[in-house]
């Protein structure tokens, strides 16, 4: 019949949609210089650690394999908020490897957005680039909003047309080995910050900056809330800093929260952030922090923050 008929090229179309937009990730995916094949090199340089990776004492976790025999994920039984803030050099690795994987996302991002893409294009597009860097889960649900839906801090619908001009709050992460990455970018849709654009995000950045400097042992988080803050205070944003600076990580993407000073090995995540919905900007940037005695680690630095960075990418 002729609706049949009708049904049937409509599916047809959204299938060869489907297939063009999947070759784009996979071109995008050699372009960031992170292809499958490098991302297999790095599987296998940690296969040893997923397969050999003990508790750290025995009453804090038991392992769960899967059928390959590869740890997969903790399940931990008693263990204390303190002791899961503390991070061995295995766990380190596997959220460094997360962030890798992660980055491999963002990066097809920078590539691939334009404007007219759906939000959920660019949610779809990010979260395969996950899987073919080796990633099996996601650390949480990807937040991608664009104009006025970036200003919205657990915006999930993700349905909505990406315009020209508009910024984009890009929040996602790649969950590896049972542990998870979260990383934020706010991209410009069009390709270029505007000179407002680029006037709050510089703050937000270098908020951010004075926070991770802050990331030492001994510190408590609001210690290192008030350093992004009296940045974006002085900057003349205070009211528009609407949450605190972030969260440790972990086996889970918002881990055991000690109540107490961070200590060497926590692995926090640091995202201060300006929400002005009268202008429908929303500017978040995020990474992920180990703390240590010789300072602090970004273990997702590779995903470029700069203006310059993020401009210089997205024109490839």
């Amino acid at each position: 019949t002729l609706r049949e008929e009708a049904e049937r090229e409509a599916h047809d179309k959204l299938e060869e949609a489907r297939r063009e937009e999947s070759t784009e990730v996979e071109r995008s995916v050699v372009l960031a210089g992170l292809d499958q094949h490098a991302a297999a090199q790095d599987d296998v340089s940690l296969s040893a650690l997923r397969a050999d990776n003990t508790a750290r004492a025995a009453d804090l976790a038991t392992l769960t394999r899967d059928r390959e025999g590869v740890l997969y994920e903790w399940r931990v039984e008693g263990a204390s908020a303190g002791a899961l803030a503390r991070k061995s050099a295995d766990e380190v690795a596997c959220i460094e490897h997360a962030g890798r994987i992660t980055g491999l996302g963002f990066h097809v991002a920078m590539a691939m957005l334009k404007p007219g893409m759906n939000e959920f294009q660019l949610q779809r597009a990010v979260e395969e680039a996950y899987h073919h860097g080796g990633a099996r889960d996601l650390a949480f649900r990807t937040i991608a909003g664009g104009g006025f839906n970036s200003t919205v801090l657990h915006y999930h619908a993700n349905d909505q047309p990406l315009e020209a001009g508009e910024l984009v709050c890009l929040d996602s992460g790649a969950k590896w080995a049972g542990y998870s990455a979260d990383v934020t970018r706010t991209l410009p849709v069009s390709g270029r910050f505007s000179p407002r654009q680029r006037e709050v995000y510089e703050v937000v950045l270098q908020a951010q900056a004075a926070a991770i400097k802050a990331c030492r042992p001994g510190k408590r988080l609001h210690e290192v809330d008030e350093a992004a803050r009296g940045v974006i205070r002085k900057a003349g944003f205070g009211d528009y800093f609407i949450h605190s600076i972030g969260h440790h990580l972990g086996l889970e993407t918002h881990d055991a929260n000690p109540d107490e000073p961070l200590a060497e090995g926590a692995v926090v995540t640091i995202e201060p952030g300006i929400y002005m919905p009268q202008e429908s900007i929303g500017i978040r940037i995020e990474d992920d922090i180990l703390v240590t005695r010789r300072g602090p680690r970004t273990l997702t630095a590779h995903i470029p923050s700069s203006v310059i960075d993020i401009e210089r990418l997205m024109r490839r």
